[in-house]
């Protein structure tokens, strides 16, 4: 039975910050030299010109308040999990509310009470309730929309949640869900932690994005035929990308060795084709 990825839509943070100002911070909060040179190896060769986040705190004359507010000496500061993660249920749920509900209004031939399923997912923080109860409650979604929350699975999360997608379109024919992507990663900025933290801190920010999926054929627009999906497990990369929470946000572990490993690997494929 086919099924389309019939819209796709996407919503950053308001605050926005370019790659050379991110830079130019995170090198004044280093003192060890060879980190700095690290920092600047990293934002100059990572292909980034600009990054959203959350987070006002970075911005030129920001004002007093921001999670990372710097001490005295102009060192940020290092907030405690609970701290990064009750900005992440307040962020999160604005900003997931927002990009279901443009999914929903421009796609069209989908109205709230056409959604059967909500599947969300996240790896930058965790609330009960989720970002999926208030994607249904806010959005005027029906009360027995179900709801699955995939979490801690990475930033391919969205891969098995488009697979699940899929599987509950092949079940129920009249299905339509709606996935919904969330990652906050300026929350878990970290400083001095080694080449892990500066990697993960160069290269992640905020963000969201929603897909509806059905089996109906598309009414107009431009869709995609999804095909099928396969994986693979890659033992070998086991230590070279990791994620765990820590007292002071969460943890990464992310080595240059990552796009090598991806590399040779089908690792959560999905197959895609124009309709």
């Amino acid at each position: 039975m086919p099924v389309y990825i019939r819209h796709i839509e996407t919503l950053v943070p308001e605050n926005a910050y370019s790659q050379e100002l991110f830079r130019e911070k995170m090198m004044s909060w280093l003192s060890d030299e060879r980190e700095r040179r690290l920092v600047r190896s990293i934002c100059r060769n990572s292909g980034i010109e600009t990054r959203h986040s959350v987070l006002g705190d970075f911005q030129p004359g920001a004002a007093p308040g921001g999670l990372f507010d710097p001490d005295t000496a102009g060192m940020p500061a290092t907030p405690g999990t609970m701290e990064r993660n009750d900005l992440f249920q307040k962020e999160a749920r604005r900003l997931s509310v927002e990009v279901a509900r443009r999914a929903i209004d421009r796609c069209p031939g989908v109205s709230p009470a056409d959604i059967t399923h909500v599947i969300t997912t996240t790896c930058t923080g965790f609330s009960n309730p989720g970002p999926d109860y208030y994607i249904v409650r806010e959005n005027g979604l029906r009360a027995s929309t179900e709801r699955y929350a995939l979490g801690f699975m990475g930033c391919y999360a969205a891969i098995p949640a488009l697979r699940l997608a899929w599987q509950c379109c092949q079940a129920n024919p009249s299905a339509v869900v709606l996935v919904v992507s969330i990652e906050l990663c300026s929350l878990h900025l970290r400083f001095g932690n080694g080449m892990d933290s500066l990697l993960g801190n160069a290269i992640f920010a905020d963000g969201t994005a929603a897909a509806l999926v059905s089996a109906r054929h598309p009414v107009a627009g431009a869709v995609c035929r999804i095909e099928g999906f396969a994986s693979d497990l890659i033992p070998r990369g086991e230590k070279d990308m990791a994620w765990r929470i820590g007292n002071e946000g969460f943890a990464m572990r992310l080595s240059t060795y990552v796009p090598d490993l991806i590399a040779g690997s089908g690792n959560s494929l999905a197959l895609f084709s124009e309709v």
